[in-house]
């Protein structure tokens, strides 16, 4: 980020390997417990300003979730069209992440040619929809503000990602990216028989191309790419459809108090996030975080539990699996992978 602030912490994936099979997977975290010790004392305003800031992975998601937390616990009635705008922008966020991951780090892993104009066009798309929806008003603000969306202009945006995303992912890259998997064999890496894990693969368990990837081969690395492939579909509609509701608002209620506690969950691309927060005298008096990233990497998590036994049969194609499982599990975050014992 450049500032020092970003506090989402680091993952590292250490594998210990024996008797050709993994035998272990060590997941450590330098993530912190609790957000609460820079949050404390703030108002909600300047927490709200900073959450983007201090999170790398998913910004706008993580300023959502805040917003809509501290304003429940302020007694905020937030109008319609300003969730409208948020929802595009944590949407458009979502399509990013999912994009920019199919685009560039499942081809440079199954070793063909990435489409980088995928990845730049979202990007675009969510700094094209940030100046129609909001100008030079800043929508992070607790109750949001006066604004006045260009309505026509979000459109265009929503229109032309749409058919940017399906004539680069779906109409080109898919077939590929199928094709190499079942082609190296690992179709069905990282299939648990745990409990599904929230995210794409939760959202999209009973769409026709993950249905038909679990019948063959698990819900592994296949089905976990079509849910991928999916989430495209279903994002570019869920930005389409918000727009309905846009429209200028010009006035924002006054904060009913300024103590409560209030709970708020929202989808990213790695799955649901959860804020918790308590305000005390206007100010936050506690702050809790719950990411997605938190269960998927946990000791026994889904990361883990898909790794382990799993055949080996050299250093390069062992680190490649690992990473591509990693990556259909939790595409945003960043992630050290070690092996030893080979």
């Amino acid at each position: 980020m450049g500032n020092g602030l970003d506090i989402a912490g680091e993952l590292s994936v250490h594998i210990d390997a024996a008797g050709g099979r993994v035998r272990a997977v060590r997941i450590r975290s330098t993530r912190p417990d609790s957000p609460a010790r820079v949050f404390r004392g703030r108002t909600p305003g300047e927490v709200a300003a900073l959450m983007g800031m201090l999170f790398s992975l998913c910004g706008r998601a993580q300023t959502a979730c805040a917003l809509s937390a501290m304003e429940q616990a302020l007694g905020l009635s937030v109008p319609a069209p300003v969730r409208a705008a948020r929802e595009v922008l944590r949407l458009s966020e979502m399509l990013t992440q999912t994009v920019m991951r199919l685009s560039l780090d499942w081809p440079r892993l199954l070793r063909f040619e990435p489409r980088a104009d995928a990845a730049r066009a979202c990007l675009d798309a969510e700094r094209a929809f940030e100046r129609a929806l909001f100008g030079a008003v800043s929508w992070k603000t607790p109750g949001g503000q006066p604004f006045a969306p260009d309505k026509a202009a979000v459109l265009d945006v929503a229109q032309n990602i749409e058919r940017m995303t399906r004539a680069y992912i779906l109409d080109a890259l898919a077939d590929d990216l199928r094709r190499a998997v079942t082609d190296a064999g690992l179709a069905g890496l990282g299939v648990s028989d745990g409990d599904i894990e929230d995210g794409a693969l939760k959202r999209n368990w009973d769409e026709p191309g993950v249905a038909a990837a679990r019948a063959a081969h698990g819900a592994g690395l296949l089905a976990r790419l079509e849910s991928r492939l999916a989430d495209v579909e279903a994002l570019t509609q869920a930005i389409a459809d918000a727009t309905a509701h846009l429209a200028a608002v010009t006035h924002i209620d006054a904060p009913a108090r300024d103590a409560g506690e209030g709970e708020a969950t929202v989808e990213t691309a790695r799955g649901p996030l959860s804020h918790f927060v308590r305000i005390a005298d206007g100010r936050i008096a506690d702050y809790r975080i719950a990411a997605p990233t938190d269960a998927n990497f946990a000791p026994d998590g889904v990361v883990a539990r898909g790794l382990a036994g799993l055949a080996v049969t050299d250093v390069e194609a062992l680190r490649r699996a690992v990473e591509l499982h990693v990556l259909a599990v939790d595409p945003c975050v960043g992630c050290a992978i070690d092996v030893g014992g080979l």
